[in-house]
């Protein structure tokens, strides 16, 4: 049996060096940045006359369009991934297992990323 209070044990157990708070700011700031830009692509989309390879790629070789549109797919790659950090984190035993995971997220998510990026600017500049 113990003589420290409840609170006494709970000390210390929290996230080290904030790490919990940080990934909670980015996961609503991503959320957040989310809105407005999900409603954007939305109606754009809706707008263009037909989805047409052409047209999307005319649509998509404007500069506004291609930068909102690198600020859409990279919040929502980064939420995304902060998401799927959090089910291995409180889901995956402790071990080799769970590195791994977080190791094979950390390298899919930069590739989808770098990939987005590249075929992006690519469609926006050689146009």
């Amino acid at each position: 049996m113990s003589l420290k209070s409840a609170l006494g044990r709970a000390r210390g157990l929290g996230a080290v060096g904030h790490d919990a708070t940080r990934h909670w700011i980015w996961q609503r700031l991503t959320a957040v940045a989310l809105l407005p830009l999900s409603i954007w692509f939305l109606l754009t989309l809706c707008g263009l006359e037909s989805l047409e390879h052409q047209e999307v790629l005319a649509w998509l070789r404007r500069p506004v369009v291609s930068t909102l549109m690198l600020m859409f797919t990279m919040s929502l790659y980064y939420h995304g991934h902060l998401g799927v950090q959090v089910i291995i984190e409180d889901y995956a035993e402790e071990g080799w297992e769970k590195i791994t995971c977080i190791v094979f997220l950390y390298l899919i998510s930069f590739f989808i990323a770098i990939a987005t990026l590249i075929a992006v600017l690519k469609i926006a500049v050689t146009g």
